[in-house]
C-alpha cells in the first residue's frame, strides 16, 4: 500500500483533499498533519512516498521541513502546496528537495495526475 502525508494547517483543505483521493482508492493510505511539528512525527512513523506540504506553516526552526523529510528518507517525494499558481514560487522556493508545487485553486483536476506520476 502507497502512503501520502498531508500537512496543512486547515482541516476543511485536509478533508477535501482526502475526499478526492478517496474517489480513486488506488491502494492509498493517507495520513494527515495540521504542524510541520506533528508531520514530522507522523512522517517518522509511517515513511510515506509523498509528502503534502503548505508552504506557509513555520512552526520548525532552524532547517526547512523539506530538509528534514529528505535526511529521513531520501526516496520521498514533496509536493508544495501554494495557495495559487505562480512562477514566483519555483523561483523563490525551489530547491532539489522539492519535486512539484501544487496551487489549491487546481487541486481537484491536478492531484491525482500529480499522484500517479511519483507513486
Amino acid at each position: 500500500m502507497k502512503k501520502i502525508l498531508i500537512i496543512d494547517a486547515n482541516n476543511d483543505f485536509r478533508v477535501i483533499f482526502c475526499k478526492i483521493i478517496d474517489q480513486f482508492k488506488n491502494n492509498i493510505k493517507v495520513f494527515e498533519s495540521s504542524s510541520n511539528m506533528g508531520g514530522l512525527e507522523v512522517f517518522k512513523q509511517e515513511h510515506p512516498d509523498i509528502v503534502f506540504l503548505d508552504i506557509n506553516l513555520n512552526d520548525i526552526e532552524g532547517d526547512k521541513m523539506q530538509h528534514k523529510i529528505k535526511v529521513c528518507y531520501p526516496d520521498c517525494k514533496i509536493i508544495m502546496l501554494t495557495p495559487f499558481k505562480s512562477a514566483g514560487f519555483d523561483r523563490w522556493y525551489k530547491t532539489d528537495e522539492i519535486e512539484e508545487f501544487i496551487d489549491r485553486d487546481n487541486l481537484a483536476e491536478n492531484l491525482m495526475p500529480l499522484i500517479s506520476k511519483y507513486l
